[in-house]
């Protein structure tokens, strides 16, 4: 096991932080190393986590016996290998081996119904990715790349790129996710459920259990457990939670932003564990509302801050903007807008916030596996926890000509921007 995860990690340093540590210590020692000119493989930090998983189980004796055929197509299921979600061998294996025994489960109507569920979750996937994910990234990219030429632009201009971002990232990531458990379903696989609204949380602890569920899962049972959880007191418990989320960040990227952003978060649910333990129970109600939803959020977005940004100096800039600018008013950029960029930016707010989730809309299919409970069991949905109190109702996805119609029109907005911008962004999560 010890080799096996020591050659896993090997390849994963090599491509992905050699040029890092070498940078790193140029700066640190004044040395004049050269940086090598790597290319980085498609999808190693997915395909990288989900063999170390298997090492570690197969080590513990969870595994059992296991066909080198199914081993393969687990490692390389094409729907999910270059962006995730980070699928677990538990949930992958059995319906492998299930499909090859079961040939009942490749009926003439069961296609049918993968097919058209299928599609139609592809469709409203693209729909988050191209109208509005890559419609914000034209808000993003000018305020971004000013700050990383040394710009300074006003408060109003600053958080609206930060915001906008907020946007792109969520219905970017989200909407690979949908795609990639869209294209499973349309050949009879279930994937992990990836997000369940995390805007909506009124915790950082919340947010985590909503934000990429399945990296969260392998942190908490491949890193964060085995350097000991909450087993060794209250001390111990919070330097592993540092320890995870420092880890968890620099698996994000090869820079010293991504460390930062992981100390945020790390700092985030230290605090939050704090509060929940000490803080009398008429504080603790405070922040379970609206007070505690706020608080997230501000700390989410100053961390998609740093997640963007290109270094220290460029996201110490922006924050300044964002909460000491001293020029309030003025949109520099905002010419490089798209039309109606900004009714966009508050419509996607409506849909992250209010608008029932993939995993909602399409309960009654069995799209979704949740990443917690194992194949076949019932799946379980936590509570819809509407922000202000407020949500929207939108009956789940049937078979009916009210949802061929809105994936029609789905589909027909996505042709429109395609004739009219040609090329697209690629997805946000390529670059990890």
């Amino acid at each position: 096991m010890i080799s096996g995860i020591a050659l896993n990690l090997l390849a994963l340093g090599y491509y992905k932080y050699c040029n890092f540590f070498i940078e790193s210590l140029d700066f640190m020692f004044g040395f004049d190393v050269q940086t090598f000119s790597i290319i980085l493989p498609l999808a190693i930090s997915f395909f990288t986590f989900q063999q170390i998983a298997f090492l570690c189980d197969t080590y513990s004796g969870k595994t059992g016996s296991v066909a080198i055929l199914d081993y393969v197509i687990f490692v390389c299921f094409f729907p999910q290998l270059i962006a995730g979600p980070i699928v677990h061998h538990r949930h992958m294996m059995p319906q492998f081996a299930s499909n090859f025994q079961n040939r009942d489960r490749y009926s003439l109507a069961n296609i049918k119904r993968y097919l058209v569920v299928g599609i139609a979750l592809f469709c409203i996937g693209l729909f988050k990715k191209v109208i509005i994910a890559d419609n914000m990234s034209q808000i993003v990219g000018p305020v971004f790349d000013a700050y990383a030429a040394g710009g300074i632009l006003s408060t109003t201009e600053t958080w609206l790129g930060v915001l906008a971002y907020t946007s792109q990232i969520y219905f970017d990531f989200s909407g690979y996710s949908d795609m990639a458990a869209a294209l499973a379903f349309m050949i009879g696989i279930r994937l992990p459920r990836n997000f369940f609204s995390p805007y909506r949380a009124k915790s950082i602890v919340e947010f985590w259990r909503r934000w990429h569920i399945t990296l969260t899962h392998f942190l908490r049972d491949y890193l964060y457990i085995p350097l000991g959880g909450n087993r060794h007191g209250q001390a111990r418990r919070y330097l592993n939670l540092m320890l995870t989320m420092l880890l968890g960040g620099l698996w994000h990227g090869a820079s010293i932003v991504f460390i930062i952003w992981g100390a945020l978060h790390g700092a985030a649910l230290m605090v939050c564990h704090i509060w929940s333990r000490y803080a009398p129970d008429r504080a603790r109600t405070l922040l379970d509302g609206g007070a505690g939803w706020f608080l997230t959020m501000l700390v989410v977005v100053t961390g998609w801050v740093l997640f963007r940004a290109p270094d220290t100096s460029a996201a110490s800039a922006m924050l300044q903007s964002m909460f000491l600018g001293a020029d309030a008013w003025g949109l520099a950029t905002a010419s490089a807008w798209p039309p109606l960029s900004v009714q966009l930016l508050a419509a996607s707010a409506v849909i992250a916030l209010w608008l029932p989730n993939t995993v909602e809309l399409f309960r009654d299919q069995g799209v979704f596996i949740d990443g917690d409970i194992e194949p076949g069991a019932k799946q379980a949905t936590p509570p819809r926890r509407a922000v202000f109190g407020l949500s929207i109702h939108v009956p789940p996805f049937s078979l009916s000509t009210q949802w061929a119609a809105l994936i029609g029109c789905l589909a027909f907005f996505y042709l429109v921007a395609i004739s009219r911008h040609g090329v697209h962004d690629e997805f946000i999560y390529f670059q990890f």
